[in-house]
């Protein structure tokens, strides 16, 4: 039932004519005067003088993170020891100006991805994936593009403290020998050692001599967001640790439960890719369809044929159910697990029949990471019924893996600093004092050791308690291996020698085994001791990933196991309010809460910048008589968060989700004070999931920074999608869904000389992951403005991701229970008949012949903004104030900058370019080896080349045989607002959804 009231339609809610309503808002949905006035300003007010206190404090601090202020002089330019070359005489294979791509690996928790890393002149300033890594097949997460920004971050740990005073590194040796001898006397007894979990074979083979050499020394590994449930479930299921690797384009139908199998987790990457290369209505092989069942709106949920709200913790009870359904049709399942439950029936006996009804084999079962091991086991048994075992889920040996409560570890540590057995504690990154469970108090339990040292990257609050501070290497910085959850081998390379002297933990745990070497000697003999020879190492080296190293293991089911696993799976009381805690998809744990590129990147579902929230059900907040922003108290177990509350279409009722990572105290001049701490709500015994909350309702409300009404184009048909059925119907229907008079053109039509570039965006492979829109700021410079700036419609992305709502109830287009999710990526539209050109009195933008590209000429500009009024698309930026240029910051960020693209200064506008910078390097290199045109698919501008969907195809549509113009051949193919005869080069393929015919109304 709507918890809206109803409105009828008007120009700014259309119905279109497939019968369904897109909007974008509450606000957008229920008409408000704020949301109009916004729609109609035609561009933000002007800025502020000079002298506003935003331009003149806060900004200082956001632009120096933006753009990297990391040291001092050009001192911080170095390259690794080991490789480096003095230029007295050049290497053959740098040539200034033309930048190196160097392979490596970023690990981020159990998710292992391959990377290639531009350099220029041994400056990174580029991260793109590996197409020879599995975890990426070339692809890369917003997270991953912007690595970048952290390398340079200002606010790293730049020396070695003391007593929070500056010291240096003799000192600390002489201090840390000091404790590490006397210790070593004592076999180890009153150290601690607390490391993040680690998929290095290197690292692991270090700690193994550290606990030979200190027997009775306690070693605990302590990571917030790791999950050991697939493991402990696959110890019930099959008597032992392994880890599932799914083959997601065998699947034809695809049921994930509570799991962000696109969005998130070890090799989501791959999966995304694997899942988009099945979503070709024409393709012989057919469409795949994929069913969610969740609480909280995912990416995986957005990108669903099918989504259904299931409540908090009802997973494991929503699995007994679909086995009941499974078994009443026949399916030979272990006895006693399955069990009927208060589920709809229509939806789970249609999604049983389509399970059964597919070849055998071609089916997947997903569960969230972080569902309890009895869930997980219930879900293997599943799978391995329907005979996909070995086909569309295979394990591998899961590495290193973590047995019983994934808090046993830090607990233990809380204990025994907190009974005072602790004398030397030694923490190798992480930072427990923020993140670690409430009820330990780990903060206070660590002051009570007498030695603390902490390795850290990054200042934070475990570092501000600590006797000693150690500088980190970034990833960019240090040697290291890593093995993907399937096994496969990958090394880790430095780009840049490390900024300020830092170590890794490979170096800083080599001093404590007694053998203090260099990363790359730690790597190298490890490696030779265990994976090859010299021969293997050097093509190791160059590729970044081992081939044919992933490994893959034999399975039996313990069915006995499985159904006493599932006899302890009981749904939790519906009548209680249920917090549930969500890795952030920008700020991770909170590791990335200084990097401003990832704050002021909308969240995909949201659009929330800078910030989390409380986010509620439209019948939750009905309910509680709740505003978006209100400001709420959270309590639970004794515990209470104050922050604003976000009204979140399609979540599930009585559920209150809160992203964690937020409410730093000591991340830098970004990170601090944004947002609340969820991490404060949080216990042991409630790590995912806390029952019994109370929501109270406050005065006042929370600055909530969002975009999801920036760039809004009024009660146009943006976003075109059909069923399957209707596509084979109508191919043409995108087409058809706007009805217009012949179009005449107002001024001649351009000459075409040479080849000519366009983009083709496919609706049915976005999934909104943002890897875009970071990886188009990392590559044109593109600064941060800040969360003032952000409210006032002034973000500077050149490229946005349009999130549509649409019901699914067909008696009411404005129900806000289970909506529909549509992303659309929107930049500039290079368009042939550019309204913005015919405006601008000084020709600062203009068609280009060579090209047929809208380009900027920056240096002509005088800011009137006419060509931003004139811009249907809404996807000009202009520069309000002097992002790059302003007084006070070092020379030095300009680490951070892509030497290929200009810099841009207040007054100025700015757009997508298409990333002209690589046409223009294409077309030299082509002229160098002596070719007439540039081949297909050598020029791929930044958002398409880091898409794991490969939802964005560029290139020559003057070539008939070029992918772009197959694609734009396409009947799903339409123009964006091709009714104004703007004549876009960027054009969309309609999205197709593939719904089960049972539940088709």
């Amino acid at each position: 039932m709507s918890e809206q009231k109803k409105i009828e339609s008007t120009d700014l809610l259309p119905i279109q004519e497939n019968g369904k309503t897109y909007w974008r808002s509450l606000e957008h949905i229920a008409q408000t005067e704020e949301f109009q006035e916004f729609v109609h300003r035609e561009f933000p007010a002007g800025a502020s003088e000079l002298t506003d206190p935003v331009t003149r404090r806060s900004f200082l601090g956001l632009m120096g993170a933006s753009f990297a202020l990391a040291g001092l002089g050009t001192g911080c330019v170095r390259r690794p020891e080991e490789k480096i070359v003095p230029y007295g005489k050049r290497p053959e294979d740098l040539v200034p100006g033309l930048p190196q791509f160097y392979a490596t690996t970023m690990v981020l928790g159990d998710e292992v991805v391959g990377l290639v890393v531009e350099a220029h002149e041994g400056r990174p300033t580029k991260v793109e994936g590996n197409p020879l890594h599995p975890g990426s097949l070339g692809g890369t997460s917003a997270i991953h593009q912007g690595a970048i920004l952290s390398l340079y971050d200002p606010d790293r740990t730049v020396r070695v403290l003391h007593e929070g005073k500056e010291s240096d590194f003799p000192s600390l040796d002489a201090a840390f020998n000091e404790r590490l001898e006397a210790l070593a006397r004592q076999r180890g007894r009153g150290l601690l050692i607390v490391h993040e979990p680690s998929r290095s074979p290197s690292f692991h083979a270090l700690l193994e001599r550290v606990r030979r050499q200190y027997p009775e020394a306690t070693i605990v590994s302590w990571d917030p967001v790791a999950h050991n449930g697939t493991t402990e479930g696959a110890r019930i299921a099959f008597g032992k640790a392994v880890e599932p690797v799914y083959s997601v384009a065998q699947a034809d139908t695809i049921v994930a439960v509570e799991a962000d199998l696109l969005g998130s987790g070890p090799h989501s990457l791959r999966y995304s890719r694997e899942w988009a290369s099945r979503r070709e209505p024409d393709s012989p092989e057919g469409m795949n369809r994929l069913w969610a069942f969740e609480a909280v709106f995912t990416p995986t949920g957005a990108a669903a044929d099918h989504r259904f709200r299931i409540g908090a913790g009802e997973a494991g009870a929503f699995l007994r159910h679909l086995a009941a359904a499974l078994e009443q049709r026949g399916l030979q399942l272990p006895a006693g697990i399955a069990q009927r439950g208060d589920f709809d029936a229509k939806v789970t006996d249609a999604l049983a029949k389509e399970l059964l009804e597919r070849r055998r084999g071609r089916t997947l079962i997903v569960v969230g990471r972080h569902e309890p091991a009895e869930v997980q086991a219930i879900a293997f048994a599943l799978n391995h019924a329907l005979g996909n075992t070995d086909r569309t889920v295979r394990y591998s040996p899961a590495f290193q893996p973590v047995e019983g409560r994934p808090d046993a570890g830090i607990r233990l540590a809380a204990e025994k600093l907190t009974k005072g057995e602790v004398d030397t504690v030694i923490l190798l990154g992480g930072n427990p004092a923020y993140d670690a469970p409430s009820d330990l108090n780990f903060g206070e339990a660590l002051g009570k050791a007498k030695h603390r040292f902490h390795l850290t990257w990054a200042p934070n609050e475990t570092s501000a308690l600590c006797e000693w501070v150690i500088p980190e290497t970034h990833f960019l910085e240090e040697w290291g291996d890593a093995v993907a959850i399937d096994g496969t081998f990958s090394l880790v390379q430095p780009l840049i020698r490390p900024i300020w002297y830092g170590r890794s933990k490979l170096e800083v745990l080599s001093h404590i085994a007694g053998r203090p070497r260099k990363g790359y000697d730690i790597v190298r003999e490890n490696f030779l001791a265990t994976r090859g020879g010299e021969e293997l190492w050097q093509r190791v080296l160059h590729d970044g990933v081992l081939e044919g190293s992933a490994r893959f293991v034999e399975v039996e089911l313990d069915e006995a196991a499985v159904a006493q696993a599932a006899s302890k799976v009981a749904r939790p009381d519906r009548e209680s309010l249920k917090v549930v805690f969500r890795v952030d998809s920008k700020v991770y744990d909170g590791r990335f809460a200084n990097n401003g590129w990832l704050q002021e990147m909308p969240e995909p579902l949201t659009k929330l910048t800078w910030t989390n929230g409380a986010l509620v059900s439209p019948a939750t907040a009905k309910r509680l008589g709740l505003q978006n922003t209100q400001r709420v108290r959270v309590e639970v177990g004794g515990r209470s968060l104050e922050l604003g509350v976000w009204i979140q279409p399609g979540q599930a009722d009585d559920t209150v989700a809160i992203a964690l990572g937020y409410g730093r105290t000591h991340a830098g001049r970004v990170g601090n004070g944004r947002g609340a701490n969820a991490y404060a709500l949080r216990t042991g015994d409630a790590l995912w999931l806390a029952s019994g909350a109370r929501l109270t309702p406050l005065s006042g409300k929370e600055l909530m920074p969002t975009t999801q009404s920036h760039g809004f184009m009024e009660g146009r048909p943006i976003v075109r999608e059909a069923s399957l059925t209707e596509y084979k119907a109508d191919p043409e229907f995108a087409k058809k869904m706007v009805e217009h008079p012949p179009l005449i053109p107002l001024w001649p039509e351009h000459e075409w000389i040479g080849q000519q570039w366009g983009m083709a965006i496919d609706l049915n492979r976005c999934i909104g992951c943002n890897g875009c829109v970071v990886a188009c700021q990392a590559e044109n410079n593109i600064p941060i403005v800040g969360p003032e700036q952000v409210r006032m419609g002034r973000a500077m992305h050149w490229l946005r991701i349009d999130r549509y709502y649409a019901s699914t109830n067909p008696a009411d287009p404005t129900d806000l229970s289970e909506p529909e999710v549509v992303h659309q990526p929107v930049s500039c539209q290079q368009c042939e008949h550019a309204p913005c050109e015919n405006v601008c009195p000084v020709a600062a933008t203009v068609h280009s012949l060579e090209g047929g590209l809208n380009d900027m000429v920056y240096n002509r500009c005088i800011g009137t903004r006419y060509c931003a009024n004139n811009c249907p698309y809404k996807v000009r930026r202009f520069n309000f104030l002097d992002f790059h240029q302003k007084a006070g910051l070092p020379k030095v960020r300009q680490l951070a900058f892509n030497p290929d693209v200009t810099v841009r200064t207040r007054g100025v506008m700015e757009k997508c370019t298409y990333c002209v910078q690589r046409i223009n390097a294409a077309r030299r290199d082509a002229k160098v080896a002596g070719l007439d045109r540039v081949p297909d698919g050598v020029i791929t501008p930044a958002c398409a080349q880091a898409c794991p969907t490969e939802a964005i195809v560029f290139g020559d549509i003057t070539d008939p045989a070029s992918r772009v113009s197959k694609r734009k051949k396409e009947a799903r193919n339409y123009e964006l607002l091709g009714e104004l005869n703007t004549q876009p080069r960027t054009s969309y393929l309609a999205r197709v959804r593939n719904p089960n015919p049972e539940l088709v109304s």
